[in-house]
């Protein structure tokens, strides 16, 4: 099976995706030596799908994954968070591709002093942190860059 690189659509990818074998890994039969060369980065097929829920930003770069929820209650950011991550356990089960808890961290961004409410991934609890390593910046709960250098 291939698929013309310049002309390829997410709904083309996700079709041939649906029609492959389900003992083999999606994107199995996509992957020719040819269609490594011409991609710039293979990671890109399965993340063409990512889930997205209501309200949520996700942004990937390479194998880093960020979620971005933003509101004036931090219960009500915590729970679009939860459904974003519930959402992207089915998606992880289907690409088989497993999460690291460990190197996850939920930042609250905020200059106010409380906490989120704990978050789960894969039915782990995510520790919470103060500050997140995003493309090689660190970032503070107080949005600050004091890490970075």
């Amino acid at each position: 099976m291939d698929l013309p690189i310049k002309y390829t659509t997410p709904k083309a990818v996700r079709r041939v995706i649906g029609e492959l074998q389900q003992k083999k890994a999606p994107g199995y039969y996509l992957m020719t030596s040819k269609m490594l060369k011409m991609l710039p980065n293979k990671y890109t097929l399965y993340t063409a799908d990512i889930p997205e829920a209501e309200n949520v930003t996700v942004t990937t770069f390479a194998d880093d994954t960020a979620s971005l929820s933003v509101s004036e209650n931090n219960i009500k950011a915590s729970e679009k968070l939860q459904s974003q991550f519930d959402e992207i356990q089915i998606w992880s089960q289907k690409w088989r591709i497993k999460y690291n808890t460990l190197k996850s961290s939920p930042v609250t961004f905020t200059m106010r002093r409380a906490n989120c409410p704990l978050l789960t991934l894969n039915n782990e609890i995510i520790p919470q942190g103060d500050d997140v390593k995003y493309v090689e910046l660190y970032i503070g709960r107080r949005l600050t860059w004091k890490n970075t250098c």
